[in-house]
């Protein structure tokens, strides 16, 4: 569980009925003003956003063995940076990840006897050290997986390769995101998250949308994904993610506060990986 905090791969067998060759698929038109006032109505009002989930992970073992894993918690998101994940069992939870306006972190509580943190600054964020953060997506590309964040102004809008799509693409810290949207609804259905080589990190699949409550406001009604499935093929990993009761109700400032959450967690042990003697490439290494 502790390096399969989300997502999964999403591969589209296309089979003819017949030997005859396929029509070529006309390409579809698009219009990026028409794409985001859509995507702007589906995430009115979902600055914040408190859901309760479950988390299933499917991999192998270190003999090569299927391994299936589950977990529950909350995801609490308040934009543009706050993001908090926690997972547990029986309601204790041992696996945090977050950030705030400053920084990132992964908390590891799982062995009481080595409780540890791993964190750095976002202004500092490079692809090496969101590998070593040891978990598959940064906690900001979080926000992006949910597909609540207004598009950026620098979003590039291109037809889709596959029939009835368009892709809508844009830069990240660690390489780039491609969300693929229904060319009539333009709502999500995948996203491809791959590092500066361009090779995949992360791709995963949509599903189920269901409508967030507003509090203050039950005639507004944005849509997120029930669930999101992911695959990250480094990891061997399969990860499905189900939200419950999604809704933009006012959250705690203190699932933000790493300083708060590190005091009140006892966490021991430590990794800046930011600080001069850290080895961004070395999982080990942490600092008391």
């Amino acid at each position: 569980m502790r390096r399969a905090i989300l997502l999964v791969l999403l591969v589209l067998v296309g089979c003819g009925s017949t030997p005859e060759a396929a029509a070529p698929v006309p390409r579809v038109e698009v219009d990026p003003a028409a794409i985001r006032e859509a995507w702007a109505k589906r995430t009115e009002r979902l600055e914040r956003l408190w859901a309760r989930v479950t988390v299933v992970v499917d991999t192998v073992d270190e003999e090569g063995k299927p391994v299936k894993e589950q977990a529950e918690g909350h995801l609490q998101i308040e934009q543009p940076r706050g993001v908090s994940l926690t997972l547990g069992k029986l309601g204790e939870n041992y696996l945090y990840l977050g950030s705030n306006d400053e920084r990132y972190w992964w908390i590891d509580r799982v062995d009481s006897d080595r409780r540890y943190a791993v964190t750095g600054l976002h202004e500092l964020i490079t692809s090496r050290k969101a590998e070593a953060l040891g978990v598959p997506v940064h906690p900001l590309e979080l926000i992006e997986f949910m597909g609540i964040k207004p598009l950026p102004e620098d979003a590039e809008f291109v037809p889709g390769a596959e029939p009835g799509t368009i892709e809508v693409v844009r830069s990240l810290a660690t390489g780039s995101l491609t969300w693929v949207l229904d060319a009539v609804t333009a709502t999500p259905n995948r996203v491809v998250v791959k590092a500066p080589d361009g090779s995949v990190s992360i791709s995963a699949r949509h599903e189920a949308y269901q409508f967030a409550r507003v509090r203050d406001d039950l005639r507004i009604r944005p849509r997120v994904p029930g669930r999101v499935v992911v695959e990250v093929p480094e990891l061997s990993a399969r990860v499905r993610i189900a939200l419950y009761d999604p809704e933009n109700k006012p959250i705690r400032s203190v699932a933000f506060d790493y300083d708060r959450l590190i005091r009140g967690l006892k966490i021991d042990q430590v990794r800046d990986l930011d600080a001069a003697s850290s080895d961004a490439g070395n999982t080990e290494g942490y600092l008391p």
